[in-house]
Parts: structure tokens; sequence; C-alpha cells
């Protein structure tokens, strides 16, 4: 954490073979392990779980456009969903059925389920996140995540997602004069604060 140009250090706590933390205070123990995190190229990453889906014997992969999610007669759980798939020849769409101990809908921040996930309520954007990939940058502590914050800026976080790339992540709140067209955009806020 980086709080008004102040670096603070804070390890991640020990933990045993349970997951349980030894110390709870301080994050100073020397037994047990430390938790790790990855960071990562988010596209590099699909793409190999692509490729490694369809190099399993036992994984069948279809495209297809899902419609709708499939929930149970007697509760709300999600068991499935309804698609269209394409016929590759006659471009013609058919309905398709998938059934699953586990359904992951993972389309997006203008995601088309969310209102099936929560109902009605109003998803409330109160900030963006913008990125930047730096290149070649040193950071304060190799290996570790930082989190800036400060009382003249919005949270900020730098982590290496490759062996030479950092991604930079700004917190824009909604409708900051800093931002705004006149100060130079996002770009400006960027940049000046």
């Amino acid at each position: 954490v980086i709080f008004n140009h102040i670096p603070s250090l804070i390890p991640y706590p020990t933990i045993d073979d349970s997951g349980n933390v030894i110390y709870a205070w301080g994050g100073s123990g020397k037994e047990g392990k430390r938790p790790e995190g990855r960071s990562f190229h988010h596209g590099k990453f699909i793409t190999k779980l692509r490729e490694s889906c369809l190099a399993h014997e036992n994984i069948t992969v279809v495209e297809t456009k899902v419609i709708k999610t499939l929930r149970g007669e007697y509760t709300d759980q999600v068991l499935g969903v309804e698609t269209r798939t394409k016929n590759r020849e006659t471009g013609e769409e058919k309905p398709d059925y998938f059934f699953g101990q586990l359904t992951i809908i993972a389309d997006g921040y203008d995601s088309n389920f969310r209102k099936d996930a929560i109902g009605d309520k109003k998803a409330v954007v109160k900030s963006k996140f913008y990125a930047l990939e730096l290149i070649d940058t040193t950071l304060p502590q190799e290996n570790y995540g930082h989190v800036i914050i400060g009382k003249d800026t919005f949270p900020t976080l730098l982590y290496q997602i490759g062996t030479h790339e950092t991604r930079a992540l700004f917190d824009v709140p909604k409708d900051i004069p800093e931002a705004s067209p006149a100060a130079g955009g996002v770009r400006g806020y960027i940049k000046n604060v």
C-alpha cells in the first residue's frame, strides 16, 4: 500500500495446511506458508484454456449462443442453459440444451444475464476502471501488487502480468471535474492526478 507517497509493505500472513492464519496480527510468523496471488494476460489465458480444452479427449467443445439459463422447478438453482447452435453448412440456428453441476456465466460487464441473476435490481455505476499496460516498469516492491491511495487521488492498482508487462488500473469516479473533457478527459486525469 502506498498512502500519500509513503509505502508500507504488508506481507500476507502465514497459514497452516488447512488455510487458517497462524499469526493473526502483524503477519510476521515464520512457520507455515504464505498465500500467493497470480496475475496474467487475460487473452493469453483464455487462448491457452481453449487450446487445452480442444486437446483433451474427454471434452466436447460446442460453439453456441446462450439464450437463457434453465432453473429447477422447485428451486431457483441454475441447472443449465438453452442455446442456439448454428449449422455451419446451412447457417440455420437450432435450439440446444446443456446441463451440468456447475454453470458459469462470464459474459462481461455488459452482461445479458445480470438481470437473470439479480432480478430487477439496477446496477449502480459509481466509477470505472481504466487500464494501461506498462513495459519494463520498476515497481516499489518486486512480486507484490500495489494499491496507491491518497487524499487527492482515487485508488490505483499496479501489478505485474508478465515478465516485462505491468498493468496499471485507475479508478475514475463518474462525473468528476478532473476527468471532464475540459480537463483532458480520462487521459488528462491519469496524466495530471
